[in-house]
């Protein structure tokens, strides 16, 4: 909508017309949040037992594993090390994760 200036006459656009779209949330490719998800079954350890290893809360493991979270670097690395995963499950894992976000974070 746009409107005009008082004093000028010239157009000016309201505010929500510059806002940018909002970004939509990311979440974990399925076939990789399926991998961890099968890897803790393959290994035969707890969500409560599997967070104890890794360091990442229960919580986050679940969401990871239903692929409505992204995990961070360091994340991904901790499961990858503790996980029975392939080589390329690993590689995807990682491949997934992002930097400056979560344990990655160094004010953290």
């Amino acid at each position: 909508m746009n409107t005009t200036h008082p004093s000028t006459g010239s157009p000016v656009e309201t505010s929500y017309q510059r806002q940018p779209p909002l970004a939509p949330l990311r979440c974990l490719d399925p076939d990789v949040a399926r991998s961890i998800a099968d890897a803790k079954t393959r290994s035969g350890l707890s969500w409560r037992r599997l967070a104890t290893l890794t360091g990442v809360s229960h919580p986050h493991l679940v969401l990871l594993a239903q692929g409505k979270r992204v995990p961070s670097m360091v994340t991904a690395e901790r499961i990858g090390a503790v996980l029975p995963m392939t080589s390329d499950e690993q590689a995807a894992l990682r491949e997934a994760a992002v930097t400056d976000r979560g344990k990655s974070r160094p004010s953290r």
